[in-house]
């Protein structure tokens, strides 16, 4: 069998991954970019959801062709590149519209990267992973993420991904 690498990875591992969107989001006051992956291996498929920061996107250098609702965001832009909208909904909408423009889309091999290493939540008992990445064990939100993020190692594992392979993707340097 041949390493996992940045380079091999969707040939080596025969899957191929689909996206769609991008949407505006607003998770936990933070505006990002939302896609919908799918990963598809062997006829069997499994979806998922993955977000970019706005920082993924870049104001133009005009106004051409900048819809009239972002007229204000592209000025406060040009002249405050890293300014905080308080509108945390309209900083989402803008970046999906750049997003659009210049065919932003998330990057195949660090999207899988972070389900491997999310997966690797399935290792440990909450307790242990909670402690380890800073959470409060008594948080509900807290234990929701860790199922979440065991929920991915059934979803990678019933494509038909061995163990080995998911920890081989989450060991990639990225």
């Amino acid at each position: 069998m041949v390493a996992i690498t940045e380079e091999n990875a969707l040939e080596e591992l025969g899957i191929e991954i689909e996206w769609s969107g991008p949407a505006p989001q607003v998770k936990d006051d933070w505006p990002c970019i939302q896609y919908q992956g799918t990963i598809i291996k062997a006829g069997k498929s499994y979806g998922f959801e993955y977000f970019l920061g706005i920082g993924h996107v870049k104001n133009p250098k005009g106004k051409f062709g900048i819809p009239l609702e972002f007229m204000g965001v592209f000025d406060l832009y040009k002249h405050k590149p890293y300014a905080q909208l308080k509108d945390k909904r309209l900083a989402a909408e803008y970046a999906v519209y750049l997003a659009k423009k210049q065919k932003v889309k998330p990057d195949n091999i660090e999207a899988l990267n972070c389900l491997a290493r999310d997966a690797q939540a399935h290792h440990e008992t909450f307790e242990n992973w909670a402690y380890e990445l800073g959470y409060d064990t008594d948080s509900r939100k807290a234990e929701d993420i860790y199922k979440a993020c065991c929920a991915i190692w059934f979803g990678l594992t019933g494509l038909g991904l061995s163990p080995e392979q998911i920890e081989e993707i989450g060991a990639l340097e990225m």
